[in-house]
């Protein structure tokens, strides 16, 4: 690294743009772009990068691997429009506040840094996913608003509420380990989830996730309060749920004279029955709402 700064007379200059941190500089000249605006991938992985001044130069940025750094200050980035995925995993960010005008992202990676507040990130409504393990958070509740998201992962922070991800109906994969979690009622919407990891929580009651019709797996391993007995009976559910439709995947032509009422649905819930603990809950929580 050394020597390859010794070729410049200014180690903090590339592409006629003043930056801050050569270690960056560095990386900006790893791209092989002659002009800022050609640098469209920035990879600064492990770099030892701490200052970001001067990618507000890189205009037609798309993509940025930042992960393992130094950096506190985004806000560099703010304004560069065409940023779609942005990867800052292990640095030292305590204020989210510059994310709230990168609205173009599409892929936020923030995890294991110490960022108390997701307010910011509420206006970024084109994120398909966001990763915010291992930080300082204790409310969730802004990110309703992210309606589009795939994947969301808010593990090891201090989370009690989950009631912001019931809009949340795109959502694929959510993994919340590690908090407080106790209620599950606001997943009871979202059919496209396939993968859930609630480890390490308080839940007690896992009848909401029966009605999940993407789900096909789950780990619920740390829930103290939660029956050894009703995990294996989700796990089995799961099991047979993936059994009946592999047993299932060469469909024949529907033929005319074909019962209409004999729908794919009705062969799957007679391979795949629901506890009948399960139904029993259900049917309580239907005469408490009469």
């Amino acid at each position: 690294m050394a020597d390859r700064l010794r070729d410049f007379q200014d180690p903090t200059v590339a592409l006629n743009v003043q930056f801050e941190d050569p270690n960056l500089v560095i990386r900006v000249l790893d791209t092989g772009a002659t002009t800022p605006e050609e640098v469209v991938i920035l990879n600064g992985f492990r770099a030892g990068i701490k200052s970001l001044v001067g990618l507000e130069e890189l205009v037609n940025l798309e993509e940025a691997d930042l992960h393992q750094n130094e950096i506190a200050d985004v806000s560099p980035l703010a304004d560069l429009q065409r940023l779609a995925v942005l990867h800052l995993g292990i640095n030292q960010i305590t204020d989210a506040t510059p994310f709230s005008s990168m609205g173009g992202l599409t892929h936020l990676t923030v995890f294991q840094n110490e960022i108390p507040d997701v307010t910011p990130f509420a206006t970024m409504t084109q994120l398909e996913v966001l990763h915010l393990r291992y930080n300082l958070l204790d409310d969730i509740s802004p990110l309703a608003e992210l309606t589009g998201l795939k994947e969301l992962t808010f593990g090891n922070n201090a989370i009690e509420d989950i009631s912001c991800v019931a809009g949340m109906e795109q959502l694929e994969l959510l993994n919340g380990y590690m908090n407080y979690i106790e209620d599950l009622r606001p997943l009871v919407r979202l059919q496209n989830l396939k993968w859930l990891y609630l480890g390490f929580n308080r839940v007690r009651d896992i009848e909401p996730l029966f009605e999940l019709g993407s789900l096909r797996e789950v780990y619920l391993e740390g829930n103290d309060e939660l029956p050894k007995s009703h995990v294996d009976e989700i796990k089995r559910f799961l099991k047979e749920r993936v059994a009946a439709e592999k047993a299932a995947a060469p469909q024949r032509p529907k033929l005319p004279d074909d019962d209409p009422d004999a729908t794919e649905d009705n062969g799957f819930i007679s391979m795949t029955q629901v506890p009948d603990r399960v139904k029993r809950q259900r049917a309580a929580r239907a005469a408490r709402r009469k």
